[in-house]
């Protein structure tokens, strides 16, 4: 995990932070760069990031893996469902071929084909993976 990057222009201080994960906690320093951690999961997990400079700290926490049980199971009942990828300057992209850390954007329509009034709708969406 890379959760330190510095801002250009003022190289001055260091970007100092305090990380906890699960109980296990560690002061860390950046003079320049990032840092990057490893971490070994568990069961239930527990990440607390302090930013402890005047500085903006950037957090980038990147999961690897395929889920232990994933539903696939597609289920419209009377909703349609339509997904467009964008870049952030909302044109159309080809999620297949982005290159990691390129912003994006998921731009999800929700249509309800009846005259009923629905209520606290769901919407789960696997973002797709190269």
């Amino acid at each position: 995990m890379n959760f330190s990057k510095k801002m250009k222009g003022d190289n001055s201080k260091p970007i100092k932070v305090s990380f906890d994960f699960n109980g296990k906690k560690e002061k860390l320093t950046a003079e320049e760069g990032g840092i990057m951690r490893n971490l070994a999961p568990v069961a239930s997990n527990r990440l607390v990031i302090e930013n402890e400079s005047d500085k903006p700290v950037f957090v980038t926490f990147t999961e690897q893996g395929v889920p232990v049980s994933a539903d696939m199971t597609v289920t419209e009942n009377n909703l349609t469902m339509k997904v467009d990828y964008m870049d952030m300057e909302q044109k159309p992209v080809d999620v297949s071929s982005l290159q990691q850390g390129t912003s994006f954007m998921m731009l999800v329509s929700v249509t309800n084909t009846t005259f009923r009034q629905i209520r606290n709708l769901a919407l789960t969406k696997m973002v797709p993976l190269r």
